[in-house]
């Protein structure tokens, strides 16, 4: 259950970002039907061509391996999903880890045919945003599942004087992370300028909230140690995510067949979004760790031990 379930994050990761340098490229037409690949199961012939016209427009042969291979990626990630699903039942995990592997499933299942009816329907931005969401949203499912299934039992949650507050902070963060990645998806996929502002002033915000977390568990001493060094990461990945995001910006290029991408076209929007997608998958274990480390509830844990 452990390996299949940790398999399933990565495979989720590899998934994103595939997802990501195809819409860097702007690839997600160059395959125009779904399930299938240019009515096949493995385009052989794009895939050896040069180029590959579509609807007019003209695609490369890299622009049409990059859609292929993610959609492969996303069918495997699905087939374990399921594997995942049999695991938990057949192990007889307890009741919130089966149900997070069905609520798995039914994400990848979604996200999948959301991903092939935007092929169909040339990918309105909706559905574009809809399926990036679906996928972290999937791997946020996923990293809350291994963590579960994978955690030893630890010590007593330590009973802090302002526990039930730190521990909502850290719960919390992995949500408004989900927020800034539907608007950083927003702005890439629709051109909505304001969803772009609002994207970095949550990025901005998150990075004072981890900040102030960071400072609170390190004043805790060794009662919240645990939590000291994952916080700090988070804050360190966060910086970074900023600054490709500065870069992701300054050489993003439109949607047309017009424009050449060069490698720092593909390569900074793909980095930014797969780094996104790890910070998520870091904050949904920070967030386990804290809800299981501290005490919401110091005044009760402090009778108990008195009594």
């Amino acid at each position: 259950m452990r390996a299949l379930s940790l398999s399933a994050v990565v495979l989720t990761l590899v998934m994103i970002a595939l997802g990501a340098l195809v819409t860097s490229r702007d690839a997600g037409l160059s395959i125009p039907d779904w399930p299938l690949a240019f009515d096949e199961a493995v385009p052989e012939k794009q895939l050896a061509a040069d180029h590959v016209v579509v609807r007019g427009r003209e695609y490369s042969r890299g622009d049409v391996a990059s859609e292929w291979v993610h959609r492969v990626t996303g069918a495997t990630l699905g087939a374990l999903v399921v594997a995942v699903v049999v695991a938990a039942h057949v192990a007889r995990t307890e009741p919130r880890v089966r149900r997070l592997a069905w609520a798995a499933l039914a994400l990848v299942v979604v996200q999948g045919i959301v991903g092939g009816v935007g092929v169909l329907r040339l990918q309105p931005a909706v559905l574009a945003v809809t399926h990036a969401l679906l996928a972290q949203s999937l791997l946020a499912v996923l990293v809350a599942l291994s963590w579960l299934a994978s955690a030893r039992r630890a010590e007593p949650p330590a009973a802090l004087a302002d526990g039930r507050r730190l521990r909502a902070v850290f719960v919390s963060i992995p949500a408004l992370l989900l927020a800034q990645l539907f608007l950083g998806a927003t702005f890439r996929h629709a051109n909505v300028a304001a969803a772009l502002i609002l994207h970095v002033a949550v990025a901005l915000g998150l990075l004072a909230v981890v900040a102030w977390a960071a400072l609170r568990v390190q004043d805790h001493g060794s009662r919240a140690s645990r939590l000291v060094r994952p916080t700090i990461v988070l804050g360190a990945l966060l910086l970074a995510q900023i600054f490709l995001g500065a870069l992701a910006y300054l050489f993003r290029q439109p949607k047309t067949a017009a424009v050449e991408r060069g490698l720092a076209t593909n390569l900074f929007p793909t980095a930014h979004v797969v780094l996104g997608a790890a910070i998520l998958a870091h904050a949904v274990a920070l967030a386990m760790r804290a809800a299981r480390t501290i005490d919401p509830e110091p005044a009760v844990a402090a009778r108990a031990s008195s009594a």
